[in-house]
């Protein structure tokens, strides 16, 4: 199961790489489009477009990692910096 889900509510583009630096993913996320992030330790986002983003974690909502049009980078996937709003470092 995942526990981080990334929906786009515009098109985003995102990059997600594992602790390793190996590419997960590497697309543009349409309007509606969703992302179950693998439940793996270590997970960074890329994206060119931080408030185009809705992140779930565990079913909720969580804050946002940004504004529309903002890029964000290595905004950590872990469940608990999501719900406490610090999974970026701007």
């Amino acid at each position: 199961g995942s526990r981080i889900i990334i929906r786009a509510i515009f098109d985003s583009w995102v990059e997600v790489r594992d602790g390793e630096g190996e590419l997960l993913l590497s697309r543009v996320l349409r309007e509606g489009d969703q992302y179950h992030v693998p439940d793996r330790l270590g997970l960074t986002l890329v994206t060119g477009n931080a408030g185009g983003l809705e992140f779930d974690v565990d079913g909720e909502k969580v804050p946002e990692i940004g504004p529309l049009g903002t890029v964000r980078r290595n905004v950590r996937l872990e469940p608990q910096a999501l719900k406490d709003g610090t999974a970026s470092t701007r």
